[in-house]
């Protein structure tokens, strides 16, 4: 009797040692990578936006000087190919930086133009938006 009772105590708290072990835990999210995410969205709309020159779009995505900035910028074309591939982010208190490497085809009059290079873009605000372009800008092209 005292072998089946000590047999069943250690079944029992095996049963729980186990049974505690399989229940997979839930890990918040970093609010760093969650920043991350949300300025990757943000430059990737705008991305889209451009190469479909819808221009409330951009203004609905970037500050009044990361707009006038891209107004400046951005030269007239007939169609256009460009992709990101976020590299790096920095994050210091409301400023978030994103260097991108980008890939970019522009047609204009039947003229084909590629370019490539690294972007830094600044967004801030909440919700995120781009607010500067400070190197590399893809929007310049084609020239």
């Amino acid at each position: 009797m005292k072998k089946l009772f000590t047999f069943s105590f250690l079944m029992i708290s095996a049963l729980f040692v186990f049974s505690a072990c399989s229940k997979k835990q839930i890990k918040p999210v970093p609010q760093d990578v969650t920043l991350s995410q949300q300025a990757f969205s943000v430059l990737d709309q705008v991305r889209k936006a451009y190469l479909e020159k819808n221009d409330q779009a951009l203004k609905n995505l970037t500050t009044e000087e990361g707009y006038s900035e891209l107004q400046k910028e951005t030269k007239p074309f007939d169609s256009a190919q460009l992709t990101f591939d976020p590299r790096w982010v920095e994050m210091k208190g409301e400023t978030v930086t994103v260097n991108v490497e980008w890939n970019g085809t522009w047609v204009k009059a039947g003229k084909k133009t590629s370019d490539r290079g690294m972007a830094i873009f600044e967004l801030n605000d909440r919700p995120l938006k781009l607010n500067r372009i400070l190197k590399g800008s893809p929007f310049k092209d084609p020239q």
